[in-house]
């Protein structure tokens, strides 16, 4: 419903724009018709249904806003309400008082002599001030809200936005003020003859001429001025957030933690503590360009990194240390490995130009890290990620735990990616884009680890057996209870590990738009059969059963943010493309979050854009408070890839202990390509790293 209403009032603007400029268009045409009073009456007829088509579109948009503000909240439609609505309704006001009874009095003009000039009264209101400049004015209304809105939107507003961008408002209208008194003197000086149309016109495109010319001039300004140098630091030192908001970047409360003056440490340093201590799993990890063909045959020229347990699948067991040597063989722009959802030491989290540099051909990385963590995760490049990750740099990774609390017999992991190939994009499991038949026996508990390796969100399907979502994100869910015909949407970059006891009837795994999918049945034989689609989702905050956590609701946070994203259409690196914001800005403008080992932290999100945005941060699980306003009462939902869909917010903690300096970004790719990209810096933490041409680091 968010995306439709969202949408039309989206797409209004436009609609506004242009038919409030024709309005003042026909306005000014007015008078140079007035010779001929059948030609004026058709004039007048034409203007009076573009006015009057304006205001119903005004009135249209104010629902919209209204339906907006009623079903998601103040947040969604603050800058529409408290900035934009204040000149436009003081325009159409004054329409309505001034220019309407003007218009309706005109109307009783009788068709008569059609060469009769009309008299001079009508012809001085017809170049009054009072008729015209209403129509302008309540036109650069609606041009400035469809110029702001759609490239250069204000997030947060507040009374001095609201004050500015009146004063602007209303300069603009002297400027037109003052030409429209110089125009209409000249006009008045030829009394009762009307000024020449085609003259006129002329005039009309010098001017038109001279604001192309400075559009231009602007287009190429800011084209310019979006390059990157060629050296660049991720970390945005003009912009930092305390947690004290958007209008407050400086402001800091710590109410359970000392300040203290600490020395600044690297994040070379930050190696955790096996550094120097014997692995005892030990994987080389080669990056290389390969030719490969999917289960059908379609060949895939793929990026991947060889050399694990199972091609780029790694295992460990909880606790112990785990050693990847990764070696770059012929990947020219150069590879790293970033541990997606796993909390590892921040010199380990493989993200180029913040915690190491790229790994050009013939060099070598080594990461080594304890596996706290247990659960079902998975790694990438963060070298270019948007192209890599899609190329096929990435794994998987399983770390089974100490004790298991929900044993299974047999395991599946089920790694989903969209290949491209000369056919087109294929989604498959793995390379397995045709259907797959597993053998598997009734009374086997079967834990099934689905891995969404894509930049959208994938639904999953599993057919005809009762299952339990058992953990999301690595993180096990607090006594699950049988779900039965739902859907499971899964995040980019996010995991779900479910599990089911086999019956011996056959059952499906598969995703729901794609013709992907593995089948189950005791024998390993058989065939899939019809099955309804007409399903509810899953939803995470009403599922399991509550239990303590170290936050909640009523937590004292030392750091708050707000995050709001955003879209608009501007210029990014040297090239004008939609725009996915975080606070109306894109990297590298984007605000650093600082917070302070230690700190209980609480960020919420809210997207007020057309897409969906996956939001994920490096080195931490952060869990789920309340969606769109109703706390989660349920298991625990502790997540690293949020899906934050159009029209939703999102309030999630973390308490700060893991120090270094993470990524928090959208995890489709594209976006965080394209600048829905910022930083959460631990105070006191510094990197040695930079990104830029002149660096060879690409982070995205």
């Amino acid at each position: 419903m968010f995306y439709t209403i969202y949408s039309l009032e989206y797409f209004s603007l436009l609609v506004l724009a242009g038919l409030w400029f024709l309005t003042a268009f026909m306005t000014r045409l007015l008078v140079f018709n007035s010779k001929n009073i059948a030609r004026f009456r058709l004039w007048h007829m034409l203007t009076s249904i573009t006015l009057i088509g304006g205001i119903i579109g005004f009135i249209i948009w104010i629902v919209l806003i209204g339906l907006l503000g009623i079903m998601f909240g103040w947040m969604f439609i603050s800058d529409r309400v408290m900035i934009y609505l204040p000149p436009m309704l003081f325009s159409v006001i004054i329409i309505f008082f001034r220019v309407i009874p003007q218009l309706k009095k005109w109307s009783t003009y009788k068709k008569a002599d059609k060469k009769l000039v009309i008299d001079q009264q009508l012809y001085e209101q017809l170049l009054s001030l009072k008729f015209i400049l209403p129509v302008y004015a309540a036109t650069v209304s609606f041009l400035l809200l469809f110029y702001t809105v759609w490239f250069n939107p204000i997030i947060l507003p507040n009374i001095i936005d609201s004050v500015k961008y009146f004063l602007v408002w209303l300069v603009l209208n002297f400027i037109i003020y003052l030409y429209l008194n110089i125009s209409l003197k000249a006009i008045r000086k030829r009394k009762n003859t009307s000024p020449k149309l085609w003259i006129e016109l002329g005039k009309a495109i010098v001017v038109l001429g001279i604001v192309f010319v400075i559009a231009i001039a602007n287009f190429i300004y800011g084209l310019e001025k979006s390059k990157w140098p060629e050296k660049i630091s991720m970390i945005n030192h003009k912009n930092v957030n305390y947690g004290g908001g958007i209008h407050n970047q400086h402001a800091y409360s710590h109410t359970n933690h000392k300040v203290s003056n600490q020395k600044s440490v690297s994040v070379l340093d930050l190696t955790g503590e096996v550094k120097n201590k014997i692995p005892d799993r030990s994987y080389t990890l080669t990056a290389e360009k390969t030719t490969t063909s999917l289960s059908s045959g379609k060949k895939v020229e793929k990026w991947t990194y060889t050399g694990g347990s199972e091609g780029a699948h790694l295992r460990a067991k909880q606790g112990e240390i785990i050693e990847v040597n990764l070696v770059n063989k012929n990947i020219d722009i150069g590879v790293t490995i970033h541990w997606h959802g796993y909390n590892v030491p921040n010199a380990m989290d493989g993200v180029a130009g913040m915690t190491q540099d790229t790994v050009m051909p013939g060099e070598t990385f080594t990461y080594k890290f304890r596996a706290e963590q247990s659960g079902s995760y998975w790694f990438h490049s963060h070298q270019q990620s948007s192209k890599q990750v899609k190329k096929g740099l990435f794994g998987t990774l399983v770390v089974t735990p100490k004790k298991e609390t929900f044993p299974y017999d047999e395991e599946i992991v089920v790694p989903i990616h969209t290949w491209n190939t000369k056919a087109g994009p294929i989604t498959a499991f793995g390379l397995n884009d045709t259907l797959q038949k597993k053998k598997i026996e009734k009374g086997k508990k079967v834990r099934v680890r689905l891995i969404n390796t894509d930049s959208s969100t994938h639904i999953f399907r599993v057919i005809r057996v009762p299952f339990k979502v058992i953990a999301i994100d690595g993180v096990n869910l607090n006594r699950p209870t049988l779900l039965k015909d739902q859907k499971l949407s899964i995040a980019a970059g996010g995991r779900y590990d479910v599990t089911f006891t086999m019956p011996d009837t056959p059952v499906e795994i598969k995703e729901e738009s794609q013709p992907t999918r593995i089948l189950l049945t005791n024998s390993g034989k058989g065939k899939p059969t019809n099955h309804n689609d007409n399903v509810a989702i899953f939803d995470p905050a009403s599922y399991g059963t509550p239990t303590k956590t170290p936050l909640n609701t009523s937590s004292k946070f030392d750091r708050k943010f707000l995050m709001f994203l955003d879209n608009e259409m501007g210029f990014y690196n040297g090239t004008l493309t939609s725009l996915w914001t975080i606070n109306g800005e894109i990297f590298p403008n984007t605000p650093t979050l600082m917070v302070q080992k230690g700190d209980f932290v609480k960020t919420t999100f809210i997207n007020r854009s057309f897409a969906t945005h996956p939001m994920h941060l490096h080195g931490h699980h952060v869990l789920v408070l309340s969606k769109n306003g109703k706390s989660i009462t349920n298991s625990p939902w502790w997540t690293d890839s949020l899906d934050v869909f159009p029209g939703e917010s999102y309030e999630v903690a973390f308490i700060a202990d893991n120090p270094g300096i993470w990524m928090d970004h959208c995890h489709n790719l594209d976006h965080a390509a394209t600048g829905m990209t910022l930083h959460l810096m631990y105070k006191g933490v510094t990197t040695p790293f930079s990104i830029g041409r002149k660096t060879g680091n690409f982070p995205e």
